[in-house]
């Protein structure tokens, strides 16, 4: 069992972010990731379509024998119920572990979340953090543009226009005296740094899919799944579209060349 691999799945690039910190902390683990390309992005969909996609992806990854599954998606974590699939495998979203993160960090509780539009919606952050600490001050704040943005290669391409729609999408924070920002999205790990230099330097911003990923390795050592090989661990991407935009983004954010482990499925015939 504990030699089975990890299953990480997101509506397309952002789960790479959880996928870079779970090989830094556990470079034994072999890890399945499924990227939903073709139907990116999530945040302009509402549940019921969102838990169908839900499915037929817990539905592949099961055929590959994981032992553990990580929704490293924002939108999947703050909508869909997993206690109510009915899949025999643990299933995790990002959003318990990016909270708790950001109680531990705000000095005057007076915390930012960015997502997108389905997440914000949903409020699932601004509750969680409000139920963890009362006397919170939780700003929302959809990013709409954010992910198709970075799906569509623009961290490569064109930042300058990110630039932009962060400038827009962040500036109301600047005057509401916020310590913390979670980054309710694993895609805009992905643009953290454009992200750190809007807001400034004295916010602390949230990576969800670090701290997932920490969330995790806590997951798996409690319940004595960490594997035990002693070799490295072998990852394996798949995507459910034209898998060269992927790469592209994909190659340069994790410092490696994954072509030859990247590959596309149907994923429509999962259900």
């Amino acid at each position: 069992m504990q030699d089975k691999p990890i299953g990480i799945f997101d509506s397309g690039l952002g789960g790479l972010t959880a996928v870079k910190e779970i090989v830094k902390m556990m470079p034994n683990e072999d890890i399945v990731y499924f990227g939903d390309t073709r139907r990116a992005p999530y945040g302009d969909k509402n549940r019921e379509i969102i838990t169908k996609y839900t499915i037929q992806i817990l539905s592949f990854l099961k055929q590959h024998n994981i032992k553990f599954a990580l929704a490293a998606c924002g939108t999947i974590s703050s909508v869909v119920e997993f206690s109510d699939l009915q899949f025999d495998i643990p299933i995790i979203g990002v959003l318990t572990s990016a909270c708790t993160a950001a109680l531990s960090k705000t000095q005057n509780k007076r915390i930012g979340v960015i997502a997108t539009p389905a997440t914000i919606k949903s409020g699932a952050y601004k509750n969680k953090i409000l139920s963890l600490m009362p006397g919170a001050t939780v700003y929302q704040q959809a990013c709409p543009m954010f992910a198709p943005l970075i799906e569509s290669g623009f961290v490569l391409s064109d930042r300058n226009l990110i630039l932009k729609y962060a400038e827009k999408y962040l500036s109301p924070f600047k005057n509401l005296n916020i310590d913390t920002l979670v980054l309710g999205c694993t895609h805009y790990s992905i643009i953290k740094d454009i992200i750190q230099m809007v807001l400034g330097e004295k916010i602390y911003l949230i990576d969800s899919g670090k701290e997932s990923a920490k969330f995790i390795f806590g997951q798996l050592r409690d319940r004595r799944l960490l594997s035990e090989k002693k070799s490295p661990g072998e990852c394996r991407l798949f995507v459910s579209n034209d898998k060269h935009r992927f790469l592209e983004t994909a190659n340069d954010f994790l410092k490696k060349d994954v072509s030859e482990n990247t590959h596309v499925v149907n994923i429509d015939s999962w259900s």
